[in-house]
C-alpha cells in the first residue's frame, strides 16, 4: 500500500512510465508494416502467412487480457506491468533475430500477451494513481504515446530497414524498452 501511496503523491513517473510502454509495444506494433514485403521474400511467406502474422497479436491479446487483469487485482500491477515489460523485450528481440515465419509468429503472440500485461495493468494503474477528476486527462496523455507509437512505426520502421536491414528496427525499439 505505501508503493501505491507515493505513487498517488508524485504520479507523474507512474504516467510517464506507463505512456513509454504503450508508446514502445505500438510503435513494435507497427513497425513490422514496410518489412512484410522482407519476410514475403525472404521466408517464402503467404498472403495467409502474413495475415496470422499480423493477426495473432490481437488474438493473444484478447486471451491475456482478462487473465492478466485478474492477476493484477490479486497480486498487484507493478509485477505485471514489469512482466509484460521483460516479455515485450523478449518479443523484439525474437523479431530481431528470427529465422523462419514461425518465429515471428511466436514474437508477434507474446508482444500481444506483453501488450495485455501493460495495457491492462498500466491504465489500472492510471485509475489507482488519479482521482476521478484527473484520470480523463491521465488516460487522454498515455492514449496520445499510444497515437504517436503507432503514427511512428511504419516510417521509423521503414527508414531504419532501409538504412540497416531487419534487425535494425527491431535491436533499436529494444534500446527503448530499459528505459521503462
Amino acid at each position: 500500500m505505501t508503493k501505491l501511496k507515493d505513487m498517488r503523491e508524485k504520479p507523474i513517473t507512474g504516467l510517464i512510465v506507463i505512456a513509454m510502454a504503450v508508446f514502445i509495444d505500438m510503435l513494435l506494433y507497427s513497425i513490422v508494416v514496410p518489412i512484410v514485403p522482407f519476410y514475403i521474400s525472404k521466408f517464402g511467406a503467404s498472403q495467409t502467412v502474413i495475415g496470422i502474422l499480423i493477426g495473432c497479436y490481437a488474438f493473444s491479446f484478447l486471451i491475456a487480457t482478462p487473465i492478466l487483469g485478474g492477476i493484477s487485482d490479486k497480486f498487484g500491477r507493478r509485477g505485471v506491468m514489469l512482466w509484460g515489460l521483460v516479455v515485450l523485450l523478449a518479443s523484439t528481440l525474437i523479431f530481431a533475430f528470427a529465422n523462419s515465419m514461425m518465429l515471428l509468429i511466436v514474437a508477434r503472440l507474446l508482444q500481444g500477451v506483453a501488450a495485455a500485461a501493460t495495457w491492462t495493468a498500466g491504465l489500472a494503474l492510471i485509475m489507482d494513481m488519479y482521482p476521478p477528476a484527473k484520470r480523463g486527462k491521465a488516460l487522454g496523455t498515455v492514449l496520445t504515446f499510444m497515437s504517436a507509437g503507432t503514427l511512428l512505426g511504419a516510417p521509423v520502421g521503414g527508414m531504419l530497414f532501409e538504412w540497416g536491414g531487419y534487425k535494425l528496427p527491431f535491436l533499436l525499439v529494444s534500446c527503448f524498452n530499459p528505459w521503462c
